[in-house]
């Protein structure tokens, strides 16, 4: 019975001590305040035109379709995440791919062939690699276009 009872004293002390180890909620970073679908266009397509060297014609171009892309994406995503039957789950998926592809190809049109190589290349370089054990599933990021389409 000695045992049980300095057994429970013990695992008790441990609990208590945990208990006052443990972080506070003050020390969180604080949440930073989300982009408004204008403000992501733009800093997009200022990625963009640092990477590409886009002039300033091309930018302009550029950025309607980055917004159109973005309200697009956000409308199927919030269609998606309020839907819930599972069938319709691969429907908001293929609206938001073909977000993606239509952003693309109007992108891609804009840009002269020495913006394509520079960004073939860059793609190469900053592409992980496949193959990871833990990968998770492949999106393509919101600055993605493709300099291998044709025009």
């Amino acid at each position: 019975m000695k045992k049980h009872i300095k057994f429970f004293l013990v695992a008790a002390i441990a609990l208590v001590a945990a208990n006052s180890f443990a972080q506070n909620g003050a020390k969180l970073k604080p949440k930073m305040a989300k982009l408004t679908l204008e403000q992501r266009a733009m800093q997009n397509a200022d990625s963009l035109k640092v990477r590409l060297s886009l002039s300033d014609a091309q930018y302009a171009k550029v950025v309607p379709i980055n917004v159109e892309f973005f309200k697009a994406r956000e409308t199927a995503m919030k269609a998606q995440k309020s839907d819930t039957i599972v069938v319709n789950q691969s429907i908001y998926k293929a609206q938001i791919k073909t977000a993606y592809q239509t952003r693309k190809k109007a992108i891609n049109a804009i840009l002269n062939s020495e913006q394509k190589e520079r960004w073939k290349t860059w793609k190469k370089m900053h592409t992980p690699k496949k193959g990871k054990v833990n990968a998770k599933v492949e999106r393509p990021a919101t600055d993605d276009i493709d300099a291998n389409e044709p025009q």
